[in-house]
């Protein structure tokens, strides 16, 4: 489904979620994810310079869906990783790790600059 590590998949759900509402990067100021605790030993590439590097980057992936881009693209994360683009979204992304997000469960929380907030769950 997606060119990603399947560890991945349900946080770039999330956020193709939030996209679907209408959510669009430049309305987006922060950015909280919340996953399991072993997600950060094998998927927490904060700065992927790398295609690889990007598939197992939660924040990068986390851009990537925001920015409405095909995340099933296998070229995709070669291409972008290390971009100004991608890496300014990314940088926004807060990684939570919580055991209560268990086995491939994701939530997400998108604070936007008009006040509210957009929430998604994917388990």
């Amino acid at each position: 489904m997606h060119a990603s590590c399947y560890g991945t998949h349900s946080v770039i759900i999330a956020p193709i979620t939030a996209r679907r509402r209408g959510v669009t990067p430049d309305k987006i100021v922060v950015i909280d994810v919340w996953v399991q605790p072993g997600a950060e030993q094998a998927c927490s590439i904060p700065n992927p310079m790398t295609g690889l590097q990007a598939k197992f980057s939660l924040s990068y992936l986390v851009a990537m869906a925001l920015c409405g881009l095909d995340t099933s693209d296998p070229e995709l994360p070669r291409r972008l990783a290390g971009s100004p683009r991608g890496t300014a979204l990314a940088a926004r992304v807060s990684l939570h790790y919580s055991p209560d997000m268990a086995g491939m469960s994701a939530r997400i929380s998108l604070d936007l600059s008009d006040g509210s907030v957009v929430e998604g769950k994917k388990r």
